[in-house]
């Protein structure tokens, strides 16, 4: 994968004269910049949307008229929250806080609304230069000769060749980095799929496993349920058996009832008997008193006669 940077650089041409300080009005502010030769805003868009932005190579801080809608921060290429931010940046950079507050969105709409490329540089003397002519300020300049002029263009060039150089060996480390997390990514979905191929292998182990379990318990519910029918069948049996055991036992006892009714009779017959034997026993006590023999003699000798 190869991504191609394009960096477009605005150039600003320099134009420099003598300034003269002269109070224009009473409350006209006079301010005395430091030393602006060489000094510049270098603005960039990087690859993931962060807007950098820098002043003689330290990043430009937000000030305190910032815009709570600037979203990302800083911004060019309109006059919405993020170009008024960075104007006020910039004016209060080269200016005062007065400045910036004032005159922040006129110089969005005039100057950064321009700036529609993605990277740009632009020397401090122009923005004190844009003071000088569209507010009631003025900042001081220094005077810079041709010679020196050339020098900041050359140098301009050099860091801006140094930069293109730096980028691509940065974009080169990004491609080797993001090849080296590609072969990651492999190595990880290689060991993921042989991890899902072993998991998958087990997962069919233990399928079939419980599959022979399942049809062991299945193989132990119809033994089971064969067990259950002989039960029942038993069960049938027992039932038959303890009804004709019922039967039997009603049975038993009528013949209980007929033996005790007998026994009964026989008792009452026994009596019956006992008072038979004492009448007999009485009878032979009255044949002994009666001395039945000698009668029976005196009979036959009387008969005789």
């Amino acid at each position: 994968m190869s991504i191609t940077l394009y960096f477009s650089v605005v150039t600003v041409n320099l134009y420099f004269s003598d300034i003269i300080y002269s109070n224009k009005l009473n409350d006209m502010e006079l301010y005395m910049a430091d030393s602006l030769k060489g000094k510049f805003f270098v603005a960039s868009r990087e690859m993931y949307g962060d807007n950098s932005v820098k002043y003689s190579n330290l990043d430009l801080l937000l000030t305190n008229e910032n815009y709570d809608d600037s979203g990302n921060g800083f911004d060019w290429g309109d006059s919405g929250s993020g170009s008024k931010l960075l104007a006020s940046a910039m004016l209060k950079k080269i200016g005062t806080p007065t400045i910036a507050r004032i005159y922040a969105n006129k110089y969005a709409q005039s100057v950064l609304k321009n700036f529609t490329q993605d990277n740009w540089r632009l020397e401090a003397i122009e923005v004190a230069k844009w003071i000088n002519s569209n507010t009631d300020y003025n900042v001081a300049i220094d005077e810079i000769n041709e010679e020196e002029i050339q020098a900041k263009k050359e140098e301009a060039k050099r860091l801006e060749h140094k930069k293109e150089l730096e980028a691509l060996a940065k974009e080169e480390r990004r491609i080797e980095r993001e090849k080296e997390f590609q072969q990651k990514i492999k190595n990880k979905l290689q060991e993921r799929e042989i991890t899902a191929k072993k998991e998958q292998e087990e997962h069919e182990k233990r399928e079939i496993e419980e599959e022979k379990e399942r049809l062991k318990v299945i193989e132990s519910l119809e033994a089971g349920a064969q067990l259950a029918a002989k039960a029942q069948e038993y069960k049938t049996k027992a039932i038959k058996y303890q009804n004709e055991l019922k039967k039997y036992k009603l049975k038993l006892n009528k013949y209980q009832n007929e033996l005790d009714t007998c026994k009964l009779e026989m008792e009452r017959n026994r009596e019956i008997l006992d008072e038979k034997k004492v009448e007999i026993l009485k009878y032979k006590e009255l044949i002994k008193l009666l001395d039945i023999p000698s009668l029976h003699k005196m009979f036959n000798n009387l008969s005789k006669s």
